[in-house]
């Protein structure tokens, strides 16, 4: 007799497969004030005229924000860090320079 015919391999099983997370957008909120007043850009995109920004919400991560007052030859650019479910706040005293966050 023939020898036997190896047997075909075992299928394998789908039940060690995980599904893959759903994936959520989590965003965060940024409040940026100024003194006197800037305007606002995020991540090259105008946000606002002029300030206040408030709870403007956000993709979690990194952003680029550029605050400016044209009159005043102000300008200024930040990386800020959105937190999930977090809030960001921005204050700019222009005649200072002093731009802080928290």
């Amino acid at each position: 007799a023939p020898p036997a015919a190896d047997p075909a391999p075992p299928r394998p099983s789908r039940a060690h497969i995980k599904p893959a997370p759903a994936t959520v957008e989590t965003k965060g909120l940024l409040t940026i004030n100024a003194r006197p007043w800037v305007r606002v850009e995020i991540d090259g995109a105008l946000v606002a005229q002029e300030t206040p920004v408030r709870g403007k919400q956000l993709s979690v991560g990194a952003h680029r924000v550029r605050m400016v007052n044209e009159p005043l030859g102000f300008s200024v650019e930040r990386v800020v860090e959105i937190r999930a479910d977090g809030q960001t706040e921005i204050f700019v005293d222009v005649a200072s320079g002093r731009v802080g966050i928290r």
